[in-house]
C-alpha cells in the first residue's frame, strides 16, 4: 500500500470522466415480482483521464513522471491515493455527520456525502486523510488528544472522553480516494519530438 501521490501534469485535459459504481443483485419471479440486494454498503467511483500531451522537453518531464508512476505502482499491483478535483474535502462551515454519540467509545466511520444540502444523497467512506481533520461534539471542536483515528479513517474516543448520547459527531477537513489503476498496461503514443499521449488513463477507488 503505497502513499504516492497521483502526479498533476500540465497536459491533462478538462475531459474527466467520473463515476459511481454500485455492486447490486437482482432477481424477478415468473408472477412479477422482484427483490433486490446490495452488496456494497459504499459506492465505488471510476476516474477516467485523457493526456492530450506528455511533454518530454521540459525538466522535470511529465512523460518519465507518469510512465514512472505507473511502473511505481506495478500497473494494478499497488494502490496510490488521487485528490479528486470535484470532491477532496468537508469545509468547516459546514461539517459532515460521521455518527450519533451513544456513551461509548465507537468506533465511527468517516464519511463524506457528495449531494445538496437536505437533498438525496448516500454516504461515501473516507479512508485516508489529507492532513488533520477537526472532529465536533454538538458543533463544538473536540481536543484531538480525546480521540484516535486509526488509517481507514475508523474514530474510536479514548476512556473519559465519550460522546454523550445522542450528540451529533461531525468532522471537517480533507482526504485522498485510494485508487488502482484498471489495467497492467497503458498505451503512451508519440505524435511530435518529445511529446507523447496517452489517450485513456483509468483507474478506481479501492476500500482498505
Amino acid at each position: 500500500m503505497s502513499g504516492l501521490l497521483f502526479p498533476t501534469l500540465l497536459g491533462q485535459t478538462l475531459n474527466l470522466e467520473r463515476s459511481y459504481q454500485w455492486n447490486t443483485g437482482k432477481q424477478r419471479a415468473l408472477s412479477g415480482k422482484g427483490s433486490t440486494i446490495a452488496y456494497r454498503g459504499y459506492p465505488l467511483i471510476h476516474y477516467e483521464l485523457e493526456f492530450e500531451v506528455l511533454f518530454d522537453n521540459i525538466t522535470p518531464s511529465d512523460l518519465k513522471a507518469l510512465v514512472g508512476f505507473f511502473n511505481q505502482v506495478m500497473g494494478g499491483f499497488d494502490s496510490f491515493l488521487y485528490s479528486d478535483p470535484e470532491f477532496n474535502s468537508v469545509p468547516s462551515s459546514a461539517p459532515q455527520q460521521f455518527g450519533t454519540g451513544n456513551g461509548t467509545a465507537g468506533p465511527f466511520q468517516l464519511v463524506g456525502f457528495y449531494q445538496n444540502s437536505g437533498g438525496p444523497g448516500t454516504a461515501e467512506m473516507i479512508q485516508n486523510l489529507n492532513g488533520t481533520p477537526v472532529l465536533y461534539d454538538n458543533g463544538s471542536a473536540i481536543t484531538a488528544t480525546n480521540y484516535t483515528i486509526g488509517p481507514t479513517g475508523i474514530v474510536t474516543f479514548l476512556s473519559g472522553h465519550f460522546p454523550v448520547t445522542g450528540h451529533a459527531l461531525t468532522w471537517s477537513g480533507n482526504f485522498y480516494n485510494r485508487c488502482r489503476f484498471d489495467e497492467d498496461d497503458i498505451p503512451w503514443k508519440k505524435f511530435l519530438n518529445k511529446r507523447w499521449s496517452a489517450k485513456k488513463v483509468a483507474f478506481t477507488t479501492w476500500f482498505l
